[in-house]
């Protein structure tokens, strides 16, 4: 026999040896372990009870014990490792947060239930800034002197447990808070009128300039884009808002040509304003049209 062949003797008799039966399908391995494959040694009802307590033990000794009551930091409250009876304020990772929420704004952590009265009256406060007043995150790091940069407070609402608003709720808060800006065209002549009692109104077009001297011209009391009302949009089956260009008493003017009425945006603006108890009016083209049938002629 030669010295190759020997060799290759050595070896079949070798993995011979390494040969192991799974217990889960029967076929011979000579894979680590006793299972052939990942999936057999997943399976149930394979591994003896005392191999799952042997691995349940040496898990623990890792880990520590599944369950350690401990007092929290936050609010006093006893809590477990196994976030089991945590509340909002003692969840995973919210510690080093809330300290910081505590130091800002003059909160004794640690008292129950005083320090979580105080977070939730700080979060309820926030929210209400956000999602009902429209303030912006970064208008209410302003408002409540809150040492964050302005990247910073997206993350900061997060970790208070508020939702964010869309794009969409965002534009919509801030028409509902601050109006349109008066920015400039050049289409259209824009420019600032003081009327008889020196108020300044911004006019977005030539209909808008006569209609503001007129109305001056009879010392006649009037608002523009003081109103802030929600419509529905029929075409694009979305909520919008509208601004009406001129406001007297209960009596809402819309101003429009030919070129920017649109009239079905029109009629759901007016279905809204007269839901509110006002009564619109459309001037086109410098000529009054009347709410419902869109012709020259009042009823």
């Amino acid at each position: 026999m030669s010295v190759i062949e020997l060799k290759f003797s050595i070896l079949d008799k070798y993995k011979t040896m390494l040969t192991k039966i799974c217990p889960k399908c029967n076929q011979p391995h000579q894979k680590d372990g006793a299972f052939c494959s990942r999936t057999c040694a997943n399976s149930r009802g394979i591994r003896s009870t005392e191999f799952k307590v042997a691995v349940g033990n040496k898990l623990r000794k890792r880990v520590g014990p599944y369950c350690i009551v401990k007092l929290s930091l936050i609010t006093g409250r006893y809590i477990s490792s196994n976030n089991s009876s945590r509340i909002f304020w003692d969840t995973i990772g919210k510690e080093s947060f809330i300290n910081k929420v505590c130091k800002w704004f003059d909160i004794t952590p640690g008292i129950f239930p005083d320090t979580e009265i105080q977070l939730q009256c700080l979060k309820d406060k926030i929210y209400n800034l956000y999602h009902i007043q429209g303030y912006s995150s970064s208008e209410i790091r302003d408002y409540l002197n809150i040492p964050l940069p302005d990247g910073h407070m997206p993350a900061f609402l997060k970790q208070l447990g508020i939702t964010r608003r869309t794009n969409s709720e965002s534009q919509i808060a801030h028409i509902l808070k601050n109006g349109m800006y008066p920015n400039k065209s050049n289409r259209y002549k824009t420019g600032w009128f003081t009327d008889h009692q020196n108020r300044q109104h911004f006019y977005r077009s030539s209909y808008e300039l006569n209609a503001y001297e007129y109305l001056t011209k009879r010392y006649i009391n009037f608002d523009t884009e003081s109103l802030r009302i929600k419509y529905v949009d029929s075409q694009k089956n979305t909520n919008r808002i509208a601004i009406p260009d001129i406001v007297i008493g209960r009596l809402i003017v819309e101003i429009k040509s030919d070129y920017t009425l649109d009239i079905a945006n029109m009629r759901d603006k007016f279905d809204a304003y007269r839901k509110l108890g006002f009564r619109p009016i459309l001037v086109l083209n410098g000529k009054f049209k009347w709410c419902t049938m869109w012709d020259s002629n009042p009823p």
